[in-house]
């Protein structure tokens, strides 16, 4: 489904500040509904189906549950929200009119429109959506076994039923599979493959990425993105940094390892403030010239510190490496995950907070330089967006 309170955010203030723009995209709007009522009658008749079975047990019950959306959830979010958003958007009343059209039920044919609008916002409510909701947070157990689709596309890679994609995984999807029994070896040629064409088109070549899960040795959601991006700057950044991080060593590492899972073992904490001593130390050793000097550090981690004195003082003035730190954890992954910060930039430093794949890419393909107006960009830029028009 859709952020739901976003979107009633955006519907009401259109509808105050720029009713036209609103009114000429309500035929772009209204399939929105469409789709809640498509998915709630298909959730309805799993749900009537689990239940008629006597013979089923709470396996199969369960596995059921698992088949149905997360609309009649979203539906009920409305019940929080602000009268007045829910009245600009008039969502629900349209689900529950298309839900029970008004010809299917003729002892309401001589009923008031508000009046019908009404009895059966709240039948939809107690027949439809509170079984629904109730059903779908029963205290499912954690599915096991069942490929999800990035496991599928490794399985499908390595049987030859298709071809390995430079784009087709990000870079936490691949290191979530290394050392995987079965796929690892694939994960392993995909990160190759991935690496390759990153190189040819130039990314990242003069950057550096200094890593900190926060609590030594312990792995999370978090951890695989910030090993994935660490060990990904590192190979594709030029000489003098190639194969190179900044681990809880606080030094510039060369990173030891055959494969992603021996070369993921480096992070640990962060000393910043050797961190950036080492980065100095290197370049005056090696007499590297201004030009030669990182131009950017990726730092995944959450501390803050500061470093352009030091730099300064060594020569490197004009060329003091740009940080772009991203604060994430283990929290940004949950099922009900923290929203994503809006990019904050002051001279020197681009900060970000949280996490989605949608961040993620925008990271990549842009090497780090990331805005405000690049998150709005990427947000409105897929084509189910494209038939929106601004009118006033």
């Amino acid at each position: 489904m859709f952020y739901v309170e976003a979107f009633d955010t955006a519907a009401y203030w259109l509808h105050h500040n720029h009713p036209k723009t609103l009114m000429c995209n309500i035929p772009s709007i209204l399939p929105v509904t469409d789709v809640y009522v498509e998915h709630l009658k298909s959730d309805m008749e799993i749900l009537k189906r689990s239940f008629k079975q006597s013979d089923i047990d709470d396996d199969e019950r369960y596995s059921l549950a698992y088949e149905m959306t997360d609309a009649a959830g979203c539906c009920l979010s409305y019940n929080s929200m602000d009268a007045k958003t829910i009245n600009a958007t008039l969502i629900c009343e349209s689900i529950a009119r298309k839900f029970f059209p008004r010809e299917s039920y003729p002892e309401y044919q001589g009923t008031d429109d508000a009046q019908y609008a009404e009895k059966f916002e709240n039948r939809l409510r107690k027949e439809v959506l509170d079984p629904l909701q109730k059903a779908g947070s029963c205290g499912r157990p954690k599915k096991q076994g069942k490929l999800c689709e990035v496991e599928t596309y490794l399985e499908e890679v390595k049987a030859d039923k298709s071809k390995i994609e430079p784009g087709a995984l990000l870079p936490p999807q691949i290191m979530a599979f290394e050392g995987h029994p079965n796929v690892g070896e694939v994960a392993e040629l995909q990160w190759k493959t991935m690496v390759e064409e990153m190189k040819k088109q130039g990314k990242m070549k003069n950057c550096l990425a200094v890593c900190d899960n926060g609590i030594k040795f312990v792995r999370g959601k978090a951890t695989e993105v910030l090993l994935a991006l660490g060990l990904l700057v590192s190979e594709l950044t030029q000489e003098p940094w190639n194969g190179k991080v900044v681990s809880w060593h606080s030094t510039l590492q060369t990173i030891q390892g055959h494969d992603l899972k021996s070369k993921s073992e480096f992070v640990t904490m962060t000393d910043f403030e050797k961190a950036f001593n080492s980065i100095l130390e290197l370049a005056v050793n090696d007499n590297l010239l201004p030009e030669q000097m990182v131009k950017k550090v990726f730092v995944f981690n959450k501390q803050q510190f500061s470093h352009e004195r030091k730099f300064e003082a060594k020569g490197y003035g004009d060329a003091v490496p740009h940080i772009v730190i991203w604060f994430m954890s283990d929290h940004c992954f949950d099922s009900e995950p923290e929203k994503i910060g809006m990019p904050w930039t002051q001279r020197g430093m681009t900060m970000l907070s949280g996490f989605s794949e949608n961040l993620l890419k925008l990271l990549l393909e842009n090497e780090g330089e990331i805005g405000p107006e690049h998150v709005m960009k990427a947000a409105i830029s897929e084509e189910k967006y494209q038939k929106l028009a601004v009118v006033d």
